[in-house]
């Protein structure tokens, strides 16, 4: 049922929660909402991982691209990432469903295309997680053994294999850790951003 949300002195307006958009959309809620607003801040801020990415591409960014194309592509990206973001958030309010884009696909396309282009949502986006692990892991793998390197005074140098048995133990880590319950998840965000800031 909508709620009355105050404005200002006696004007009142009508306020959805999840639960009443999907009603409205003929879904009932199955999934608990365990995040609260700050952890999914955090989650966000994890995600993005200013620091660790750019740490993570200079390897590549500065014999390739120079200060210049690191300043500006970084730049440019942002700015066309804050679209998509924005974008994204309106589907996510108007359509709170746990199918995301899949459902957004299917319900705003034509329905002439809507299963083949809902398919091809899922495959990419599919496709485009499993890059993004492996990316994000291999960068993770990367540090850490350069960060031993610096610990020790460069007298340990890791061999390609040292570094994939990182690689690798940290896909098993996050495969762990991407099993645990929701809540669990959730309260972890605080530790994650904690780590993201040292």
């Amino acid at each position: 049922m909508p709620t009355e949300e105050k404005v200002s002195g006696n004007e009142t307006r009508p306020s959805l929660d999840d639960q009443d958009v999907l009603a409205q959309l003929g879904y009932k809620q199955e999934f608990k909402r365990d995040f609260r607003r700050i952890e999914l801040a955090g989650l966000c801020f994890s995600i993005v991982g200013v620091v660790q990415s750019i740490a993570a591409v200079l390897l590549y960014s500065i014999p390739y691209g120079g200060p210049v194309g690191m300043v500006w592509g970084w730049f440019t990206c942002c700015i066309f990432l804050v679209f998509v973001g924005m974008a994204m958030a309106e589907l996510g309010s108007a359509a709170p469903t746990a199918g995301g884009l899949y459902y957004w696909t299917f319900k705003f396309s034509s329905p002439r295309y809507r299963k083949l282009l809902s398919w091809l949502i899922g495959y990419v986006n599919t496709a485009a997680y499993i890059a993004g692990v492996a990316s994000v892991d291999w960068g993770c793998a990367t540090q850490l053994m350069a960060a031993v390197t610096i610990g020790s005074d460069g007298r340990f140098t890791p061999t390609n294999a040292q570094v994939y048995g990182v690689y690798c133990a940290l896909l098993v880590l996050h495969a762990i850790m991407a099993s645990l319950a929701t809540k669990i998840i959730a309260k972890l965000q605080y530790f994650y951003v904690f780590l993201n800031l040292a």
